[in-house]
């Protein structure tokens, strides 16, 4: 009677698990469609194109190489309005994506919720998404999610380079090696961020007092620049759907630093 009891028990418990955990993935992916249909209506709204994927299929492939053959079509977009033989530069979504893969944050084994494309203050070709990682396993585990968004800037030539905020792991890493460009004219930007790429020369030219004062003001911001392509976030910040247009003007202001170069 005894083993009875345990078993109808355990089964009980079985059927209550199954229950709350059913219920707990309809209530996220009545959350996900709900922050997706929002996200397309401010797209609408400020005269973006939307690209969604079901909430049940985020996992279905990385966010890299969707992404890349979303921005490259906007360039090939662009350059044949322009007139220009560039398209043939896109028409290999493969090969044009392997610059871009070697973005820092595109690293992370990552998903995406949405694509939208458009143009930010008016003039920049621009491609935003939501991109969500998980770092660790088990008690450690850390999901961490943010709103990307990517500038193509026609004509210029960027040497790759990320910058970041600094963090205590990274000035220690820095006694022992650990790239970190300073400005020894600017000890506020050194002091806020780490700044890393492989030509520094370049780099140290690209990043001209202008550019130091503003990130020296306005901490927080992840900047990783390759070629054409800027790529600009929050770490850890999704946007919501009423603060999109704020946080596009924002992403752009930090462009236009780039353009006084």
């Amino acid at each position: 009677m005894a083993d009875l009891n345990f078993y109808t028990l355990a089964a009980v418990m079985v059927v209550l698990s199954v229950g709350f955990m059913g219920t707990m993935v309809r209530r996220g992916f009545y959350r996900a469609k709900k922050h997706q249909d929002e996200m397309a209506g401010e797209a609408a709204r400020i005269g973006f194109t939307f690209e969604s994927r079901s909430p049940m299929l985020r996992h279905a492939s990385p966010f890299s190489r969707e992404c890349i053959a979303s921005l490259a079509q906007t360039l090939k977009d662009t350059a044949g309005r322009a007139g220009s033989s560039a398209p043939d530069r896109y028409t290999d979504l493969v090969a044009e994506s392997r610059d871009y893969l070697d973005f820092e944050i595109f690293k992370k084994s990552g998903r995406i919720g949405y694509v939208m494309k458009g143009r930010a203050a008016g003039t920049l070709t621009t491609t935003l998404a939501d991109y969500t990682y998980v770092e660790g396993s088990g008690k450690h585990r850390t999901t961490y999610q943010q709103t990307l968004a990517f500038f193509y800037l026609q004509g210029k030539v960027l040497p790759a380079f990320l910058v970041k905020p600094e963090t205590i792991l990274h000035k220690i890493g820095a006694i022992f090696g650990y790239q970190d460009i300073d400005f020894a004219l600017n000890p506020e930007f050194s002091k806020h961020y780490l700044l890393r790429g492989a030509h520094e020369p370049s780099i140290r030219a690209l990043f001209n007092p202008s550019i130091l004062n503003f990130f020296s003001k306005n901490p927080g911001w992840c900047v990783e620049g390759r070629g054409e392509c800027l790529l600009v976030y929050t770490h850890g910040v999704l946007v919501q759907p009423d603060r999109i247009k704020d946080h596009l003007d924002a992403c752009a202001a930090v462009v236009r630093n780039f353009y006084k170069v």
